[in-house]
């Protein structure tokens, strides 16, 4: 099943039973979970729904299958979500116990339930079209798997444009292409950065000026003169976002927020790394798979650092790992920054972030004391290592 067959399900009222979202894109896949659970339950999702979310953590399975079981009190389904930051760190049998859950629920079970697993981008691999996983083919048989893959430069224009209209703007030619090459695919990156091109070019109009003092290439403008014509738009009355506008407002994109904000980290520059986190922040991610992200990136690097220490090369370490060499190479990188007793300790502090988590703490406030913790260790002066 695609995106659009579960759309069209959805239109038509026939959602029932259990669903796995999977791939790239994590920002569809909580969106139609959300409108799922909005069509399933309405104004009662305090009484008929359970939402479960799991880090790199064993799952309650206890728990889930008692949400399955128990009936609906104000509406005519029962909505249960759950979510994991990554099934990458589920042993083999665990796995197999969490689809020997579902496989074991009667057909009147599913009729009265709506059940969305689903999991992070990069806490999944599902194979190749021609191979796919185990976990995926065993999925396939109980569920209706649902993938996620990265949008079309098409489809992400038409998006962007419906955000821009919102504020009452229209895009130029050549802007959402611009984002785009800028932010890339992700639509939670793209989001946040529409919201902010947006804010400043209404602002502008707002002001009176109708033409960004910056221009398209970044470089100083025609004299910082700012055109503002009597109107305090464009001849034919809209109010457009331009090219200067994307460059004076969107952020270039080239690894991943979890790399960045641990480069962050192992830099000793917490302003960054919290700047990265603002960014989860305002695309309200959930605390949870941030937490799991940086730990699993710091796992890779403690993992990498041993590697570099027995004195073995990026290739090996790709291969060991199972990973691409793009983001081995990340790791390589970040790993010569420390060595495998700090890194070993960050994932510690992890850990410890997720007790926190669990204990009760709200928010994203653990991960903010983990990050100013470790950005105070200090990295050895050192000469970096290849």
């Amino acid at each position: 099943m695609n995106d659009t067959e579960l759309l069209a399900e959805m239109k038509a009222g026939a959602c029932r039973g259990f669903y796995f979202f999977w791939g790239d894109e994590d920002y569809l896949k909580n969106r139609r979970a959300a409108d799922m659970k909005k069509l399933t339950v309405g104004d009662f999702a305090a009484f008929d729904s359970y939402d479960f979310a799991f880090g790199d953590e064993e799952p309650d399975l206890g728990a889930i299958r008692d949400a399955v079981l128990i009936p609906p009190m104000m509406s005519s389904k029962t909505f249960v979500s759950v979510s994991f930051a990554t099934l990458a760190n589920l042993k083999e049998k665990e796995r197999d116990a969490l689809l020997g859950l579902f496989s074991d629920f009667s057909p009147e079970d599913r009729e009265n339930t709506v059940v969305v697993l689903r999991v992070s981008a990069d806490g999944f691999d599902a194979g190749s079209p021609k191979k796919p996983s185990a976990f995926l083919r065993s999925a396939e048989k109980i569920m209706k798997c649902v993938e996620f893959p990265y949008q079309t430069e098409g489809r992400l224009t038409k998006w962007m444009e419906r955000h821009f209209a919102e504020y009452g703007l229209v895009p130029e030619p050549g802007v959402c292409a611009r984002i785009i090459a800028e932010a890339g695919r992700s639509m939670y990156r793209l989001s946040g950065e529409v919201e902010k091109t947006a804010a400043y070019a209404a602002a502008r109009y707002e002001s009176g000026a109708a033409v960004s003092p910056y221009p398209s290439d970044g470089g100083p403008s025609d004299g910082g003169k700012t055109v503002t014509p009597s109107d305090g738009g464009p001849s034919d009355g809209r109010k457009t976002v331009t090219l200067s506008d994307v460059a004076a407002c969107v952020s270039h994109t080239d690894e991943d927020d979890g790399f960045g904000l641990t480069n962050c980290i192992l830099d000793g520059d917490a302003a960054g790394a919290l700047a990265f986190l603002e960014g989860r922040k305002r695309r309200r991610e959930e605390p949870v798979f941030v937490l799991a992200q940086i730990t699993r990136t710091f796992t890779d690097l403690a993992a990498a650092s041993l590697f570099l220490a027995d004195g073995r090369d990026r290739t090996d370490f790709a291969r060991a790992m199972k990973i691409n060499d793009y983001r081995a190479g990340l790791c390589w990188r970040a790993a010569a920054k420390g060595s495998p007793e700090r890194f070993a300790a960050a994932v510690e502090a992890c850990a410890a972030a997720d007790r926190g988590m669990k204990s009760g703490s709200v928010g994203y406030s653990e991960i903010e004391k983990l990050i100013c913790a470790q950005a105070l260790i200090r990295r050895p002066e050192s000469g970096v290592r290849k």
